[in-house]
């Protein structure tokens, strides 16, 4: 695996860590859903770690559900039990204080990776690469692998 700047800075914010959740937004749509999978394909491969895609809210639009069947369901429906801060969470596709995700409040997130607006609180995470002149989220990691 090519071991580029940005991996190396997610993987030092895992440092320690054997398994993450990663959680795309509330209704994840195949960018969501194709960054999250990318993701969580660089610290399997790459670390050892066991992830896990979790999501609120639903798979509802016929494409989308197609598209999950397509790749045997790689995203599993949250409880609020399952946000826990003893495990690193990754936000893709959404940032914390968005409102479109089920990250409370007092749980911070390790790694962020968007392309919407920039917001502040996305600085606390400790690897955030948010660009909204790119017109995916999916496309910046796809640079990463």
């Amino acid at each position: 695996m090519n071991m580029t700047g940005p991996i190396i800075k997610i993987y030092k914010a895992l440092e320690g860590y054997k398994q993450l959740l990663i959680i795309p937004h509330n209704d994840p749509d195949p960018d969501a859903i194709a960054t999250a999978i990318g993701l969580r394909y660089l610290v399997t491969e790459g670390l050892g770690m066991t992830a896990q895609i979790g999501y609120r809210g639903i798979i509802g639009r016929s494409e989308n559900k197609a598209l999950v069947r397509y790749l045997d369901h790689p995203l599993q429906k949250l409880d609020q039990q399952e946000i826990r801060q003893n495990i690193p969470i990754a936000l893709v596709d959404t940032q914390p204080g968005a409102g479109n995700n089920p990250l409370p409040e007092n749980i911070p997130a390790t790694i962020v990776i968007d392309h919407h607006e920039w917001r502040e609180i996305s600085s606390k995470a400790r690897f955030f690469d948010i660009r909204p002149e790119i017109g995916a989220s999916a496309t910046i990691l796809t640079e990463y692998l």
